[in-house]
């Protein structure tokens, strides 16, 4: 009897914790289970704010940490000019990376764990210390980070092959985070990573290629503008996170359902070196 009072209180609280979760993130949680398509939340909310979708985000992100995950860093989209206008949005907009998300460079990732492929070459940035005070400035924040990487992101679309997302969109679900791998790091020393050109291949054939200071004027600048956004909200970027700073180039993504992925991908971020990963 006091076995079955106390499965039945478990089960009553587990169930209060998954009620606190909005139509729209059980929906999301929903189609990672079944690894399906999901409606983008503008077509019941046309009128969905870019707080309330970053609301959407945080009730997203306490689902995950009940699963027991944790945040290691950033990602920001929609950095460069050409995204944004590709997009039809106006500017950055931001996601949260977890733990389960890194893959170690040169590792295989499989294709049939995403809903629809993309793949992005990128400038990752370490956090060495806890930035604890507001920062004002590039020069305010180099005495915060640790290292530079070449990076690739693999979001994993979750809209569907014929939608067009939107802003809204792409931040209520956490900006389609799923994926990323890290090259060797390089302290921030003696070069301007907004100097660099990044480009993206796949196979031996190179596929775009795109200063890096088209992000926002470089990688630093594009994490001076989350650190800033983020304290607007209360919140910091703390020792050991990583924030992927968005690509300057086009990314890969998959055409229809049957395109073929499976290859070598490769971010050659020059001086930075590079990182590669195999899709199988």
């Amino acid at each position: 009897m006091k076995r079955f009072v106390f499965l039945t209180v478990c089960l009553a609280l587990l169930a209060g914790c998954s009620g606190r979760d909005s139509a729209f993130v059980k929906t999301v949680l929903a189609g990672e289970r079944t690894h399906s398509f999901i409606e983008m939340p503008t077509v019941a909310r046309p009128d969905l704010t870019i707080d309330e979708a970053y609301k959407e985000q945080a009730n997203y992100l306490r689902a995950q940490r009940r699963l027991g995950r944790t945040v290691v860093g950033y990602k920001v989209a929609y950095s460069s000019t050409t995204s944004q206008l590709r997009a039809g949005v106006d500017g950055p907009v931001y996601g949260v990376l977890l733990d389960e998300m890194a893959v170690p460079d040169g590792a295989s990732v499989i294709a049939g764990g995403f809903r629809r492929f993309m793949i992005e070459a990128e400038i990752a940035v370490m956090i060495g210390r806890t930035i604890d005070k507001p920062i004002e400035s590039v020069e305010d924040l180099l005495p915060y980070i640790a290292t530079l990487h070449p990076a690739v992101e693999m979001p994993d679309v979750l809209y569907g092959f014929d939608a067009e997302p939107g802003a809204m969109d792409m931040v209520a679900a956490n900006t389609a985070a799923y994926r990323y791998a890290l090259g060797p790091g390089i302290e921030p020393v003696g070069f301007d990573p907004a100097s660099l050109e990044i480009a993206l291949y796949a196979g031996r054939s190179r596929y775009a290629t795109g200063p890096a200071a088209d992000c926002m004027g470089g990688p630093l600048h594009v994490v001076l503008w989350l650190v800033q956004r983020l304290q607007e909200n209360g919140q910091t970027l703390e020792q050991g996170h990583v924030v992927l700073t968005g690509t300057p180039t086009r990314a890969i993504m998959q055409a229809s359902p049957d395109a073929q992925i499976a290859q070598r991908y490769t971010a050659d971020c020059g001086a930075l070196g590079k990182v590669t990963v195999v899709v199988r």
